[in-house]
């Protein structure tokens, strides 16, 4: 695995199918061992552990609602040689 930083990210509005859609795609992929996600020409390719740390944060304020989810794990650290 590279230690080159790889970043790709999107923020927009769109409708509830529209997002479901983009869940599914992304529950679909990390089932089948890897995730792509690309913006433009930058692209990130995921491959998540079989450990992995879910982080969810819900609130409430005012008239806006709002669900954060995160989803982290450690890549190989194994090292062989010097």
């Amino acid at each position: 695995m590279s230690d080159k930083k790889a970043e790709v990210s999107f923020e927009g509005t769109m409708t509830l199918d529209k997002v479901l859609s983009y869940l599914e795609e992304v529950t679909a992929s990390l089932r089948a061992g890897s995730l792509r996600v690309e913006k433009g020409v930058d692209s990130v390719v995921l491959t998540p552990a079989d450990v992995l740390t879910l982080e969810v944060k819900a609130k409430v304020k005012k008239d806006k609602q709002s669900l954060q989810l995160e989803l982290a794990w450690e890549g190989a650290k194994l090292k062989i040689g010097d």
